[in-house]
């Protein structure tokens, strides 16, 4: 019987002359291949979920560039808690918790942008975390000045459901884009 990708051949197997020797060295060897068997099916259920994950994330993405912001909410927890970073000139801009809160981000961010290019283009998955890796064109409606910039959005999902939001990309980029123009500043 061959032995199975990474089950360890019992040192007594190749010399097991007589039933007293072969009997425990078969115990070890089967007892072996099943260790290696349910160590892959671990790793086959958790590659599972992490393509369940990124499929969620995706469905996100779909509904958003939808515009369905009412299918989008429907994926997240009901304390999903929505990460930016803090920017004084950007009103959507920080830390929200709840479908509603998260509800009241996609108002504002609608209110004050013009998605002009949003593209996720890579996606890396590893226990309840999403990464996508992607590039976006924005346009500031007060201003009309554009945002365009690479992004990392860290997602996690618990349940079945997107509970985590954590968007990184370039700040500075953003409040100038929404800094309205003044006098120029001779140096």
């Amino acid at each position: 019987m061959p032995p199975l990708a990474g089950a360890e051949l019992p040192s007594c197997a190749e010399s097991a002359f007589d039933f007293a020797q072969a009997l425990p060295c078969s115990v070890s060897y089967v007892e072996s291949i099943r260790r290696t068997a349910r160590q892959e099916a671990i790793m086959g259920e958790q590659g599972n979920v992490q393509q369940n994950n990124v499929q969620l994330v995706r469905q996100g993405y779909d509904a958003f560039k939808r515009g369905e912001i009412a299918g989008l909410l429907q994926l997240f927890a009901d304390d999903i808690e929505w990460t930016l970073d803090k920017v004084e000139q950007i009103p959507f801009s920080g830390k929200r918790r709840g479908k509603d809160q998260v509800a009241e981000f996609f108002k504002l961010l609608d209110e004050n942008m013009h998605a002009l290019q949003f593209e996720p283009q890579q996606f890396i998955a590893q226990g309840d975390k999403v990464v996508a890796l992607g590039h976006y064109v924005w346009s500031v409606k007060s201003t009309d000045r554009r945002i365009d910039s690479d992004w990392a959005h860290v997602f996690t999902v618990r349940d079945g459901k997107i509970s985590g939001f954590r968007e990184y990309t370039d700040t500075a980029a953003s409040a100038a884009a929404f800094r309205e123009p003044g006098p120029e500043v001779a140096i």
